[in-house]
């Protein structure tokens, strides 16, 4: 994780260079956390998906 926190983190001061450190830090805390609840959000939507699937296939019998 760390290795891909400093590849995010220099790819964003080559597009902000006038950033501070800090600042660069805190956006790519924050890009992290947002394609990481984005993808949880999509994971759970998924099983929800699946439960209801299953729901619907055993009222039809």
């Amino acid at each position: 994780m760390t290795d891909t926190f400093n590849e995010i983190k220099e790819e964003l001061k080559i597009y902000y260079p006038d950033f501070t450190d800090d600042e660069l830090t805190e956006m790519t805390n924050k890009l992290i956390r947002f394609f990481y609840l984005g993808a949880k959000a999509v994971y759970h939507v998924k099983q929800s998906e699946k439960q209801l699937t299953d729901i619907n296939d055993t009222k039809s019998t």
